[in-house]
């Protein structure tokens, strides 16, 4: 963690290591399903056809500024789009402040 801490670029490559790891995975189907159903749920209760979410990253403790959010995403297939961004979005923001404080 020390080498990193004096490297810039050393940190750029881990988070693009990581983000590339990340983005070669897909979201398995049955979450697919989970998801798609709870959001024809939701627009179901609302009365509102592909009702505008919210989708955010997140992390054991709150750090404003540091997570990834998307606001006014519509539609299932959109929906689940933006949770894949958003598992990466804040990789190179994390580790530079795991490494940094």
């Amino acid at each position: 963690m020390e080498s990193l801490k004096k490297d810039l670029d050393k940190q750029l490559k881990v988070g693009k290591f990581i983000r590339d790891l990340i983005n070669s995975k897909t979201m398995p189907t049955e979450m697919q399903e989970q998801i798609g159903e709870y959001y024809s749920e939701l627009c179901k209760v609302t009365a509102t056809k592909d009702m505008a979410v919210a989708t955010r990253s997140s992390g054991a403790v709150s750090m404003p500024g540091q997570m990834e959010t998307y606001l006014n995403v519509r539609g299932e297939n959109n929906v689940i789009k933006k949770i894949m961004e958003v598992r990466n979005g804040n990789t190179q923001k994390s580790l530079y402040y795991t490494v940094e404080i």
